[in-house]
Formats: structure tokens, sequence, C-alpha cells
């Protein structure tokens, strides 16, 4: 069984509110800092470390907004903190939640490079209709090109 760390970087890169979502009343977390989401993140990593047995397969997850529509510099903060668990083994992988309009083929190697392996598309209806009325700012066409963009470039794909 996997060991699934998660770290809410709540609504940070949502351009959009989308009428369903409020993820601090979700989540019951509070929003991370941009001071301190560093240490944030290392104290989480830990704390799921210490807390669970040895698993074949250990993710940290970044949940709670569009990560790829994160600045690029953030991005790579939050993966870089990440790196130097992947490197000694700790953490196997990495997984993250984005909007379907988010996804690019560089925006693909560029998580691909950082050790990301699963990927959970935000695809809440492919009624374009629905989308529209909930405020989601994509089309179904997005959801799509994204899923195949994905399966191309060999993530796991997570449909939420």
């Amino acid at each position: 069984m996997a060991l699934i760390i998660p770290f809410f970087i709540q609504h940070r890169g949502c351009a959009h509110r989308c009428i369903f979502c409020n993820q601090w009343a979700a989540t019951g977390a509070s929003e991370a800092s941009g001071e301190n989401i560093e240490d944030e993140l290392h104290q989480t990593i830990k704390l799921w470390l210490a807390r669970s047995r040895a698993q074949t397969k250990t993710q940290v997850a970044f949940y709670g907004g569009s990560f790829t529509c994160l600045e690029e510099a953030t991005q790579q903060r939050l993966l870089g903190i990440v790196g130097p668990y992947l490197k000694d083994g700790v953490i196997t992988s990495i997984r993250l939640s984005t909007r379907p309009d988010c996804l690019s083929q560089n925006i693909c190697s560029f998580l691909r490079d950082y050790g990301v392996e699963t990927v959970e598309l935000g695809v809440q209806s492919l009624d374009d209709r629905v989308l529209q009325r909930s405020l989601r700012g994509h089309t179904s066409d997005h959801c799509r090109k994204a899923a195949a963009l994905l399966a191309k470039n060999g993530f796991e794909l997570g449909i939420q």
C-alpha cells in the first residue's frame, strides 16, 4: 500500500473560484504562508514519515490548488524541497492536482524532471454547460487534451 503525504496549497494557482469549492472548509487546513511554506512542507513530510510504517511507495501530494498555475519559481521551490527526499529514496515520487487548462508539453517536461509521477486533473464535469455555470473557466475539450497530453508523457492520471 502506498503512503500519500498531503500538503495543501489552498486555492493557490486558482484563477477562478468555482462555485462548489472551498478548500479551507473541505480540508480544515489553513493556508501555508509564503514566508514559511518551506518549513511547513518539511514538517509535514517528517511528521507523516515518523507516523507511518515503511511503505513500498511514498508520495508527496500537492493538493487544494492548481499546482501548474503557480508561478514557476514557486513550483521550483516546492518541488525542490522534495528533491533531497527523492534522492535519498525516502520519497518515491510526487503527485499534484491542477486544472486541465494549465498544462503544456513544456510543463510536462518540467514536472517529469522534478520527479512528478501522478497528475490529478480537476475534471468536475465534461458537460460544457455545467463547467460554464460552475465557473470553471475551461471547457471539456481542455480536459480531453490534458488527459491525452499526460498519457503521452507517461504520467499516472487521476481525475477528480
